[in-house]
């Protein structure tokens, strides 16, 4: 039932009460996977990183190969501009996920914002070969790579 509730809460963008429910869940069983990964979840919806790391790092020790957990800690410590953090965790995941476009664009996102306009061409290229096209975040990628390229304008 909590976990349902917890479920709509998020659905309706309503996170600091998904949160509250979040956190019974956890005082019942403070090493429970599902909640520490909505946990991470909710605390990236809220911008507040360094609590999203922290459960998801906590779930990483319950399970040391959570792939959700690895990609959810990425992106926030990619977000919290710790960017070398976030390239090792997306490294791991790439290795066991070579074509998952999400890692592609984390990947993309780091070299870019640390101007490694090689790296970031590359990241962007294979998220795009790998990703379904027409989306809003795949047209933001055709975007970054133009710029990359010289500003030319992507093809249709």
């Amino acid at each position: 039932l909590l976990a349902n509730v917890t479920t709509v809460y998020s659905e309706h963008g309503l996170f600091t009460n998904a949160l509250k429910i979040i956190e019974h869940q956890l005082r019942l069983n403070p090493s429970d996977p599902a909640p520490l990964l909505n946990k991470g979840f909710v605390h990236i919806q809220l911008n507040d990183y360094p609590q999203a790391i922290l459960a998801m790092t906590h779930l990483l020790t319950v399970r040391t190969n959570d792939a959700n957990a690895l990609l959810n800690r990425a992106i926030a410590y990619l977000r919290n501009d710790q960017f070398d953090l976030a390239r090792a965790d997306y490294q791991t995941l790439k290795t066991n996920y070579p074509k998952a476009h999400q890692i592609d664009f984390g990947l993309g996102e780091i070299a870019y914002r640390r101007h490694e306009t090689n790296e970031a061409i590359q990241a962007y290229q294979s998220y795009l070969s790998n990703a379904a096209a027409g989306g809003a975040e795949a047209k933001f990628v055709e975007q970054r790579l133009a710029e990359l390229r010289g500003g030319a304008p992507p093809k249709p």
